[in-house]
């Protein structure tokens, strides 16, 4: 694709649910796209020179910096999953995928919001829960039904 035509697509990046990331080696953003603000509830501008790791959830500092140095040896990482603070104080859920940029010398990752989907999951586990206890408590004595 020629400049002029990444230069045109660029345009509409800000229609992306999704956030697309670039991190030098030290862990600074270098680029943000327009989607930052939905997935991270920070601007760009807010992110920009700053490390990951004063977003980052400290109790996922450690398993994202393993995943951080696997991907600058070379690996490309789908599907890790890390917490992020939000400018508000609330937890964001994130869904990641990053590769290397050889060219760049950077990581290039996409960063997808999944807080929703988790407060599903954890709806419906509660659920499950709940219709055990049902089928399985007598409802007046609170006792194990046979």
């Amino acid at each position: 694709m020629n400049k002029t035509a990444f230069a045109a697509l660029a345009e509409y990046m800000d229609l992306l649910l999704d956030a697309i990331c670039v991190v030098d080696q030290q862990h600074r953003f270098s680029y943000l796209s327009p989607g930052t603000q939905r997935v991270f509830g920070y601007t760009p501008d807010e992110m920009i020179n700053r490390s990951m790791f004063d977003f980052i959830h400290p109790d996922d500092h450690q398993a994202t910096m393993a995943i951080a140095q696997k991907i600058n040896s070379g690996d490309q990482v789908v599907h890790f999953e890390n917490r992020y603070i939000r400018k508000d104080g609330s937890v964001a859920h994130i869904l990641w995928s990053a590769r290397w940029s050889e060219r760049d010398q950077r990581r290039v990752g996409v960063a997808r919001d999944i807080s929703e989907q988790k407060r599903l999951e954890r709806d419906r586990e509660r659920l499950i829960a709940r219709l055990e206890h049902m089928a399985l408590t007598d409802p007046l004595t609170q006792l194990p039904n046979r």
